[in-house]
């Protein structure tokens, strides 16, 4: 709450990219975890693996694909903060970095997915008008994902549309 509510001009360009890049670094982290853990899912075969493998990933530091999800909307909740607090900026020194990311999590299936769609709903809500110009990198995916199989797609979908 502390950057949504600071206000423009509160964060510079450098300090909007390294954020950015922050959050970006931590959201691939994530994915790759929520990997891990479905991997190691899929080895398991049993309920007395099952306990076994819960405590081999809480070890390893990997929660559960819900925790995993929890996580990355909240990071993606920092590209929402900063955006609030600075549209203008965020667009200018922060789409750049966050511009192949957004494109690669929107076309992938997956976890990824959602995020993208996260993203583009909450660049509709701040950038107003003109997230227009940003289009191009989300529009088809947001109203493809309107009909998509996945409840989670479907609702950032159509934030992303009705807003």
């Amino acid at each position: 709450a502390v950057i949504q509510h600071a206000g423009r001009g509160s964060l510079q360009p450098e300090q909007m990219r390294g954020i950015t890049m922050l959050a970006v670094a931590e959201i691939l982290k994530s994915l790759q975890r929520e990997k891990a853990l479905s991997a190691a899912e899929a080895a398991g075969a049993d309920e007395d693996e099952d306990e076994e493998l819960d405590a081999a990933l809480a070890e390893a530091g990997l929660g559960d694909e819900t925790d995993e999800r929890d996580c990355r909307a909240g990071l993606c909740s920092i590209f929402a903060a900063c955006l609030a607090a600075d549209p203008e900026t965020f667009f200018a020194a922060a789409m750049p970095t966050l511009r192949p990311f957004m494109q690669m999590w929107l076309v992938a299936a997956g976890p990824g997915r959602v995020l993208g769609l996260s993203l583009a709903c909450g660049l509709c809500e701040h950038l107003g008008a003109r997230a227009a110009e940003a289009w191009p990198i989300f529009m088809e995916q947001v109203v493809a994902a309107v009909s998509s199989q996945i409840p989670e797609e479907r609702a950032a979908a159509a934030s992303s549309i009705l807003i």
